[in-house]
């Protein structure tokens, strides 16, 4: 009888699944082999485009500072708002008195613990993700005029490069692009 599989194993399976996407449809892959005690929020990623390295870092600091539109939009749900782009969870609600970009709300999602806000703004379509005592503080429904402004220590990035997740090259062709960690 075999004994359990082990940390290589499973590197290796990752490793070959990576070659055969590559293969297949042509998409960057990336991977890295971390011992059993160095723990995921250590480990260094990195993410590729156009087998390109975009950015090299722990998940954490990746995720917290992006170096860029295509890996923002990568690692995690964004929005534009002002010509920006910026974490929903990062988006700060207010009533239509306060500072901000003024948007009208066109949907109130509860989804649990949080509640998603759709709304449009004179610059596009816009989400925000808030808690519930966030939301019920606010007493939004939908049709109601708010105002929405990236929180003060929002990580923000300019948005002409980004489109649907996916970054843009000088041939303006979306990249396709998977990392594998």
């Amino acid at each position: 009888m075999r004994g359990w599989p082990s940390v290589d194993d499973g590197c290796r399976r990752v490793e070959d699944a990576g070659e055969l996407l590559q293969r297949a449809v042509g998409v960057a892959t990336g991977w890295n082999q971390i011992g059993a005690g160095a723990g995921f929020a250590r480990a260094a990623v990195v993410v590729l485009a156009g087998g390109r390295v975009e950015q090299i870092g722990t998940p954490h600091d990746i995720y917290d500072n992006p170096s860029n539109a295509f890996v923002m939009g990568f690692l995690g749900s964004v929005t534009r708002l002002d010509g920006r782009l910026v974490r929903p969870h990062d988006i700060e609600v207010g009533p239509a008195s306060a500072v901000g970009t003024p948007a009208t709300v066109t949907r109130v999602a509860r989804l649990g613990f949080e509640v998603r806000l759709e709304m449009t703004t004179c610059g596009g379509e816009i989400w925000a993700q808030l808690t519930r005592s966030e939301a019920d503080a606010l007493g939004v429904q939908v049709g109601d005029t708010v105002t929405v402004r990236p929180r003060i220590d929002a990580r923000t990035i300019a948005a002409r490069a980004c489109r649907a997740g996916f970054a843009e090259r000088g041939d303006g062709s979306p990249l396709k692009v998977l990392c594998l960690c």
